[in-house]
């Protein structure tokens, strides 16, 4: 359990702590920077939390590991933006809306990656076709 859990509570002080720092901004002139950045950090996050929820819970709970990424996901970014506003950073819903729409992107690709693990269904299995045609 602690090799499932550890890689997020890792990556959510890491946040934390670049979040501290007052004058950081992300490199480079490119428009809504800031919000990429979010983004992509958030994103790394759901699938962490995804992973995490995966290894966790038993077997068959993909919707209970997906809600529960998008929500803890979502709460970490909420708790983020309510700490930078301690820091002399500006809290932000926007940034917590990049924040949020990050974890979801995580937590779909940590999805997508699974869906191998499960029996296909009957529609895209390669053996389908035959099947259909009831050659199987």
């Amino acid at each position: 359990m602690w090799s499932a859990w550890l890689p997020v509570a890792t990556y959510a002080a890491l946040i934390f702590t670049l979040s501290s720092i007052s004058s950081l901004s992300p490199p480079g002139d490119l428009a809504y920077s800031d919000k990429i950045a979010h983004f992509v950090e958030y994103a790394l996050l759901g699938g962490l939390l995804a992973r995490a929820w995966g290894r966790t819970l038993a077997p068959g709970r993909g919707t209970r590991r997906i809600l529960l990424a998008l929500a803890m996901g979502a709460a970490v970014g909420a708790l983020d933006e309510l700490f930078q506003g301690t820091v002399g950073r500006n809290r932000s819903l926007v940034d917590w809306i990049a924040d949020a729409s990050g974890v979801g992107f995580g937590v779909l690709l940590d999805a997508l990656s699974r869906r191998g693990e499960r029996s296909p269904h009957w529609l895209w299995r390669r053996d389908a076709a035959n099947e259909r045609r009831g050659d199987a």
